[in-house]
C-alpha cells in the first residue's frame, strides 16, 4: 500500500508540474537543447557513481539526449558506465517520467530554466526519484538563448547560497546532494556538497 501511495504521489506531482509549467514547456518544445552541458560535469557525476556504487541513473532534463549518442570521442554513456533513464518534459521522446527510483539523479543546466515558484515541486520530484545521490549543475547568469516569447531562457538566476537553502528544504537527509553553480564565463565557479 505504501508503494502505491508513492506511485500516486509521484503521478499527481508530474501532472501538476506539467500543468503549471505548461507555458514554459511549450516554449522549450519549440527550441533545440541537445544535452551537451552534461560533458562539463561528467567527472563530478562519475565520482558520485563510484562513491555510492550507483547502478541506475536518471538524467532529469536530458534535452534531446544527443550526449548519449556519441559525438566523436564524447559519449556520456561510456563515461558513466551505464545508460541512464532519460526525462525531459520539453522533448516529446522523453516527456514521460521513467518508472521507479534510481540510485543517482542528475540535472545539468535545468534548474535555472524552472520558474522560482515551481522549484519546490520540481525538487520534490527529483528527490522522490533518488535513493543515493542527487547532482545539480545550475547556471547563475543569463542564457545566450531566448525563448520564442522573447524571455531569457534562464528565469531563476540565484547564487549558490540561495540554491543551497532551497534545496535543503526539500532534500531528504539520507540523499547525498552536490550542487555546482557556474556562469557562462566560468564553468567551475562554486561547488557545494550537502552531506
Amino acid at each position: 500500500m505504501y508503494l502505491l501511495g508513492i506511485y500516486y504521489s509521484t503521478f499527481y506531482l508530474l501532472v501538476y508540474l506539467t500543468f503549471q509549467m505548461g507555458k514554459y514547456i511549450e516554449q522549450y518544445k519549440q527550441m533545440y537543447y541537445c544535452g551537451d552541458m552534461l560533458f562539463y560535469w561528467l567527472g563530478d557525476i562519475c565520482k558520485l557513481i563510484d562513491l555510492t556504487e550507483a547502478k541506475s541513473l536518471l538524467d532529469f532534463g536530458c534535452g534531446q539526449g544527443k550526449q548519449y549518442a556519441g559525438w566523436g570521442d564524447l559519449d556520456a554513456q561510456t563515461h558513466l558506465g551505464m545508460m541512464p533513464a532519460l526525462y525531459d518534459p520539453g522533448v516529446e521522446q522523453f516527456e514521460k517520467m521513467p518508472d521507479g527510483k534510481f540510485d543517482g539523479v542528475y540535472s545539468t543546466d535545468v534548474m535555472e530554466h524552472i520558474p522560482e515558484e515551481e522549484l519546490p515541486e520540481s525538487l520534490e520530484l527529483i528527490f522522490s526519484k533518488a535513493t543515493k545521490f542527487v547532482y545539480l549543475a545550475i547556471c547563475t547568469s543569463p542564457s545566450m538563448a531566448t525563448l520564442p516569447n522573447g524571455e531569457n531562457a534562464h528565469c531563476t538566476l540565484e547564487d549558490i547560497d540561495w540554491w543551497k537553502e532551497i534545496v535543503n528544504r526539500y532534500r531528504p537527509t539520507d540523499i547525498l546532494t552536490h550542487i555546482r553553480t557556474y556562469n557562462q564565463d566560468d564553468q567551475s565557479e562554486n561547488f557545494e556538497v550537502i552531506a
